[in-house]
């Protein structure tokens, strides 16, 4: 539907209240949910759809299911996931609200479309810190 736009973060909010809103996120997307469907808690995610039209603006869908085909997700596809919704603090954050209507316009703009629902999937991978291997040496001292 949508060609890739590259947004830059000051089109949200003005550079000096970015960092504010960056650690703000930071604090939120540590307190996410363990991933349901990995194995080896790698990682943390939550997910909501919103609804829009023009009548009633932007509201929270009733439909919550998270399906990818096998060309988008060979591992996980054809299966209908259901991940933890985005939290309320979340939700309610300015800098969020902000993201989610400059995507509002920016659909209307580029498709003409009044109503449509936008997917949102808070993703956080967890990398844990491994010691340093000392690996032989492949040169020869001579």
């Amino acid at each position: 539907m949508l060609d890739s736009i590259f947004i830059k973060g000051s089109n949200y909010l003005p550079s000096e209240e970015i960092e504010i809103h960056i650690s703000k996120f930071k604090k939120m997307y540590g307190a996410l949910e363990k991933d349901p469907y990995t194995d080896k808690n790698i990682g943390k995610r939550a997910y909501s759809r919103y609804d829009y039209d023009q009548q009633h603006g932007l509201t929270k869908s009733n439909k919550t299911g998270y399906f990818q085909t096998y060309d988008s997700n060979n591992v996980d596809s054809g299966t209908n996931r259901l991940f933890i919704e985005i939290p309320d603090e979340i939700n309610n954050n300015n800098l969020f609200k902000k993201i989610l209507l400059k995507d509002i316009e920016l659909i209307k703009d580029k498709t003409a479309r009044t109503e449509f629902t936008i997917g949102v999937h808070l993703i956080r991978y967890l990398a844990k810190k491994y010691p340093i291997l000392q690996l032989p040496s492949l040169v020869t001292q001579r």
